[in-house]
């Protein structure tokens, strides 16, 4: 853990289903450290997201997927908050969580360019921007170009350019349940992990659904639709 004043922290949040945790994942968060010289970076696995589909993989074993992920990086911290709160998981809930623990670090909330462009739908945005300050994965500039093209009246952030990664959760899904490869996509402690616990694979009825699902894990007991809406 940082041994440096709290006055001086500067802490990354890095939300996702991570369903499975992938090597772009990876480099978006060591990219968010350097550009925003941060002394750590939650990576926070989310328990129930409010604008997309439920992870089909349970809680535990995603949360044991981005452990093996970042084991490499030390400067990446997995967190449980989202499945220890319960419920469905909004980032305002995680920052004021957050803030409560760090009164004075400095908070950088860690975007794609999709959710920055619907963070006004989010709950509480304005919440969140009090908090955090924004640090947006984007395209990067080409010569000539300006800035990228984003909707008026969407709060100040710093850009952090990247190159667009063909790598996506859904294709390596689908790849393994094909009984297919992913390639260099995953961290070989990560395939070896879903392949000894057999998520991913394709069942007799060809629906993969809740693969890994332990009964013990309390995010996975009342699973009822959810709306996306916050």
């Amino acid at each position: 853990m940082p041994t440096m004043p709290e006055r001086e922290m500067r802490i990354g949040v890095f939300g996702g289903t991570f369903d499975p945790p992938h090597r772009a994942h990876l480099e978006i968060a060591l990219a968010a450290i350097d550009a925003l010289r941060l002394d750590h970076l939650e990576m926070i696995p989310t328990r129930r997201p409010p604008h997309r589909p439920q992870a089909e993989t349970s809680s535990w074993h995603r949360h044991a997927m981005c452990v093996l992920a970042a084991l490499d990086h030390p400067k990446i911290l997995v967190s449980t908050r989202e499945f220890d709160r319960g419920g469905t998981s909004y980032t305002i809930d995680t920052l004021e969580e957050l803030r409560r623990e760090h009164p004075l670090a400095e908070i950088f909330l860690v975007l794609g360019g999709d959710a920055y462009r619907d963070l006004r739908e989010w709950k509480d945005w304005q919440g969140i921007i009090d908090i955090a300050r924004l640090a947006v994965i984007s395209r990067p500039r080409r010569d000539g170009d300006d800035a990228q093209r984003w909707p008026e009246g969407l709060p100040p952030m710093i850009e952090i350019p990247m190159k667009p990664s063909p790598i996506s959760a859904s294709t390596i899904r689908e790849r393994l349940a094909k009984g297919e490869t992913p390639g260099d996509a995953l961290d070989r402690r990560v395939l070896s992990y879903l392949e000894r616990h057999g998520l991913y694979r394709a069942s007799r009825t060809g629906n993969r659904g809740l693969l890994g699902h332990n009964p013990a894990d309390p995010s996975n007991r009342n699973r009822s639709n959810q709306s996306d809406s916050e």
